[in-house]
């Protein structure tokens, strides 16, 4: 499984991560909100085992005040230019389900495919169905499961392994976005997630260690004998050390449930 570390570039991070990132090898994710500079150079090295695009999309929906607030055909003309110059070749739909029709997230979707001349990573919510899952698994090579209140990530992996074993059937991976039960990773049959909890430690005092096969969090008192900036680099540095040896393990372990839906 390949575990893509998400948010490297967000706000309050940037800076002093950048030589922790450029010499180390891993799975990144990140969204073009927050997307640096310097990680184009990070990218482009051989150092990047793979890299995906997020658009942002939400995040900058509710920090404009609303849909109704942005220009959103000059957004998706943005992405679109980013995807090309860049010649990104993982990148995601514009996940927006919660806010306008499925339709609309369609006619997006179809803008962006035409104009980059590649396929998104389109993202499925709950409200979509089975029939919808069954459709992007035969039409396209790569989706994702979306953060969806009424889809569990942790009690619902025999689903979501149902769903996947589906998807493989179709020669088709998935994507789990926003897994953060990194306690359940060896249950679960996605080809890909991404976590952002490496980032906890510097949020609250959290110190982890990579022991050889799990992350371990150590105790407070060594936690809060570092600053949140040495505290951040060496969280980062055991994450990169643990999904590296994630991408190498066969998960023995799964659950599956005898109906998809």
């Amino acid at each position: 499984m390949d575990v893509y570390l998400a948010a490297v570039g967000d706000f309050g991070f940037r800076p002093f991560l950048k030589e922790t990132v450029l010499n180390n090898k891993f799975h990144m994710l990140e969204s073009i909100v927050y997307f640096q500079p310097w990680q184009l150079d990070w990218i482009k090295s051989k150092n990047c085992l793979s890299f995906m695009l997020d658009s942002g999309i939400f995040t900058f929906v509710y920090g404009s005040g609303g849909f109704d607030k942005i220009d959103v055909d000059k957004y998706i003309t943005d992405y679109i230019s980013f995807i090309n110059d860049n010649k990104i070749s993982l990148f995601f739909e514009m996940d927006l389900d919660s806010l306008v029709p499925l339709k609309k997230v369609e006619e997006f979707r179809y803008t962006i495919e035409q104009k980059t001349h590649k396929k998104t990573i389109p993202v499925w919510h709950h409200s979509r169905g089975q029939q919808y899952w069954e459709q992007m698994c035969e039409e396209y090579d790569y989706i994702a499961i979306g953060t969806d209140n009424k889809c569990d990530k942790v009690t619902n992996i025999p689903l979501y392994n149902s769903m996947t074993r589906y998807a493989h059937s179709k020669d088709c991976k998935v994507h789990m976005m926003g897994f953060s039960a990194i306690e359940n990773i060896d249950k679960v049959l996605f080809d890909s997630v991404d976590s952002k909890t490496w980032k906890m430690g510097a949020i609250t005092p959290k110190l982890y260690t990579f022991d050889g096969k799990r992350i371990v969090e150590q105790p407070k008192r060594i936690a809060v004998s570092l600053d949140y900036k040495e505290r951040t680099k060496h969280n980062l540095l055991q994450w990169i050390n643990y999904a590296n040896y994630l991408k190498n393990k066969k998960n023995t372990k799964y659950y599956e449930s005898l109906q998809m839906f």
